[in-house]
């Protein structure tokens, strides 16, 4: 199975699912699954990068010895929600404002599973 059927499943199974995109630490689409015309989901993945850069900044800040595990951000039209699948490899969903930030959080875990398996 290719990445962009996981990703397609993924968005397919949330509600309010727009696009997802798999994405390495420098914000580069590796595939991209969209009902729209790609922007934001792009958009969105080459933003990535620099949330992550700052929540790992404020872990070490609070000196935490835990790894990031995910992130679900809802802003009034589109949540947002990346896990890592691994070193320098991330998933990033978005769905819009009918979308359960816990449901992607969920669906996207078990994509990383799937994603893995192909690498």
């Amino acid at each position: 199975m290719p990445f962009k059927e996981v990703l397609g499943q993924v968005v397919e199974s949330v509600r309010g699912g727009i696009g997802a995109i798999l994405v390495d630490d420098e914000g580069e689409a590796v595939d991209v699954f969209t009902r729209g015309d790609g922007y934001e989901i792009r958009l969105a993945g080459a933003h990535h990068s620099i949330i992550i850069a700052l929540l790992e900044e404020a872990m070490i800040n609070l000196e935490s010895r835990d790894s990031f595990q995910g992130l679900s951000v809802k802003s009034e039209q589109i949540t947002y929600t990346m896990l890592p699948v691994q070193a320098g490899l991330f998933v990033v969903l978005l769905q819009d404002h009918t979308g359960i930030p816990s449901q992607g959080m969920k669906v996207l875990k078990d994509a990383v599973r799937d994603i893995a398996a192909l690498i």
